[in-house]
């Protein structure tokens, strides 16, 4: 009997062993947007999970898709290259651009519309949506001519409606809007190389929200209240800095560290949890990427790495308790991670795929979006959602709490002892 239970303790040790490595990868479930040649990335996903939208070759083009298991895969163009740029909670509304063959366009995509053209502002015939509202009423984004730009704010009920010019401003673009779309945060331009942050309300039109003390401000993201904003600014001695900006403390400077300098190109701009606390950023240092998540009590926080020498962050739950993005492994290599304050960073990739990136998260964290890639097959991606719903369930958790420790083992022993006697 007590050979049979140490046999029974090192197969059930073994087991939980086997599931605490597999249970990324027995959560990840890859799909195959239909309809492109080349390339199909996941950049982003509905607030609920359901609805995974990004971008894939066509003909030569760049096209911008929406996918649901639901729906399937649904492509955005006017005849040239596309983006999504925003998408409601439910993922019942997204809002991007086209290129047409004569101007860009702004669209917006609902089941019972379907693509419909924004329109332009007068004299301005370009158009981008850059955000929509969290039930979709309401979209921002901007209108170009030459060098100029105006931002819009659209509804269904009053159409297209220029937002105005800061003082002494020439341009403005609107970048973010909040849940009900009343707030609206953007860039106010003068010159090539003077920016401003400007917060608009309804009320009070737009509001400068001023720089760290240099000459550039840039918005990236709002709070879903409105009352909190994030982007980069550059300072009095010209180093780009993260900012947090609410209507108490004005504009704070949030990191990075010392030794640290801002990354922020597109995706790897700051980005802010929905509900204000949580900023987070990527960071450079001699050309090694390191991801940073700030908060007002812990300051500005390494992430860490999977074992390489690089870490990129992408996106954030509504509360900043999970971030995602990618991460070198010992083998030099991206991996898609999810990061929690208790338990870290997590390898999300796929067996068997070398590289993979997190591009999205759920407002709550538990569905997870992102793209593997075959190393050897240079133009092989495969989408993916990571979420525990999908997750095999592990053999090892015996009392079925959905944590693996002794008590899984006593309560084997226990059960293995009554077959046994």
């Amino acid at each position: 009997m007590k050979y049979h239970s140490l046999l029974a303790t090192a197969a059930i040790s073994f087991t939980m062993i086997s599931c605490q490595f597999s249970v990324a990868q027995s959560c990840l479930q890859t799909f195959n947007p239909t309809g492109f040649s080349f390339a199909p990335l996941a950049a982003g996903v509905s607030g609920n999970g359901d609805v995974v939208v990004g971008r894939g070759s066509q003909s030569g083009r760049t096209v911008a898709f929406r996918w649901s298991e639901q729906d399937g895969t649904i492509h955005f163009t006017f005849g040239g290259d596309s983006a999504i740029t925003g998408i409601s909670h439910l993922g019942d509304v997204v809002v991007g651009w086209s290129n047409s063959p004569s101007h860009q366009r702004a669209f917006r995509w609902t089941p019972s519309g379907g693509t419909q053209d924004l329109g332009s502002l007068p004299d301005f015939p370009n158009a981008v949506a850059s955000d929509v509202s969290y039930d979709g009423s309401v979209i921002v984004g901007y209108c170009t001519v030459s060098n100029s730009s105006r931002a819009f704010r659209w509804t269904q009920a009053h159409g297209m409606q220029d937002m105005g010019l800061l003082p002494g401003y020439t341009s403005a673009y609107a970048r973010a809007t909040s849940a009900t779309g009343e707030v609206v945060v953007g860039q106010a331009r003068n010159l090539p190389s003077q920016g401003r942050t400007f917060r608009w309300t309804s009320e009070g039109g737009m509001e400068d929200l001023g720089t760290l003390g240099g000459s550039e401000s840039s918005p990236t993201d709002i709070s879903h209240d409105g009352l909190a904003i994030t982007g980069y600014s550059t300072s009095a001695t010209n180093q780009l800095r993260a900012y947090r900006w609410t209507q108490s403390d004005g504009m704070v400077d949030v990191g990075p560290p010392p030794e640290w300098a801002l990354v922020s190109d597109g995706w790897r701009s700051p980005r802010l949890s929905k509900d204000g606390n949580v900023v987070i950023y990527t960071a450079s240092n001699g050309g090694q990427l390191r991801a940073f998540r700030w908060t007002a009590t812990g300051g500005s926080v390494d992430l860490g790495t999977l074992g390489g020498l690089e870490t990129e962050v992408r996106d954030l739950s509504r509360t900043g308790a999970v971030v995602v993005g990618r991460s070198k492994n010992p083998n030099g290599y991206y991996r898609a991670f999810r990061w929690t304050s208790l338990g870290g960073m997590e390898d999300l990739g796929l067996a068997g795929v070398d590289s993979s990136e997190a591009s999205g998260v759920s407002s709550e964290g538990a569905v997870i979006v992102g793209n593997t890639h075959v190393q050897q097959f240079s133009s092989l991606y495969l989408p993916f959602r990571w979420s525990l719903d999908f997750c095999t369930p592990c053999r090892a958790d015996f009392n079925g709490d959905g944590v693996l420790d002794f008590f899984d083992v006593a309560a084997f022993l226990n059960a293995f002892s009554s077959a046994c006697n």
